[in-house]
């Protein structure tokens, strides 16, 4: 029989359960693990949703936060993940990813060809809240899903078809 969990358990449990199974995924954003390493800290918040929540006490150093600049840790998973490693990279918010592009259109997209086809291909699927303020005005409720579907990726980062 199938159970009803939300899409933050799902996700929680989907990087829980690839974590265990593979030692090269990580997980990198801001509040991600929360302070759970500080003193006195039991669990992390699991970034601003709560999301990551409890994966640092099983997990450790792979439940990474970031300081505040996506673009830095944006970047820091396009190169991990073109040197072997599994990477999910949390944004806060979706509005956030526009700081990102460079990283994503400008570098992860064009890796295959600068390296002459050499190493992994720096794909990835960065993982983002959308705004959960109903009256958080412009500022948090963008969608960018046009963008990702128009390049023909599927909500992926672009890597293939630039």
């Amino acid at each position: 029989m199938a159970r009803k969990i939300s899409f933050k358990q799902a996700i929680n449990e989907a990087l829980d359960l690839e974590m265990r199974r593979d030692p090269s995924v990580i997980v990198l954003g801001e509040d991600t693990a929360g302070g759970a390493g500080a003193a006195g800290e039991r669990d992390a918040w699991g970034g601003p949703l709560g999301v990551t929540k409890g994966l640092y006490p099983k997990h450790g150093d792979r439940v990474m936060d970031t300081p505040l600049s996506e673009s830095a840790y944006i970047g820091a998973a396009i190169g991990a993940a073109a040197c072997g490693m599994r990477p999910v990279a949390e944004l806060m918010f979706l509005d956030f990813m526009g700081v990102c592009f460079d990283q994503i259109l400008n570098q992860a997209a064009k890796f295959k060809y600068m390296f002459g086809g050499q190493g992994n291909d720096a794909r990835g699927d960065p993982r983002h809240g959308r705004s959960r303020f109903p009256r958080s005005g412009p500022a948090l409720a963008n969608a960018h899903a046009d963008l990702y579907a128009r390049a023909g990726t599927e909500g992926r980062v672009p890597v293939e078809r630039l």
